[in-house]
């Protein structure tokens, strides 16, 4: 687990923000310091969830929002 932030490229800060929402979530499980992804984690990875579809209309519009 402690190696999470530096493999995914994010600081460590907001490696435990994301672990914590995945946790409250249902996505995933830590166990004795071994992350494991629920089978809800496992359906919700293969879909865009509304944090990525709004992020991905600013990039695509950013113009237009000002």
């Amino acid at each position: 687990m402690k190696d999470l932030a530096s493999e995914a490229d994010i600081d460590k800060k907001e490696t435990g923000i994301a672990l914590g929402w995945l946790r409250q979530k249902n996505l995933a499980q830590i166990d004795k310091g071994v992350i494991n992804i629920t089978e809800t984690g496992q359906d919700f990875a293969d879909k865009a969830g509304v944090d990525e579809k709004v992020l991905e209309y600013l990039k695509n519009n950013a113009d237009v929002l000002k």
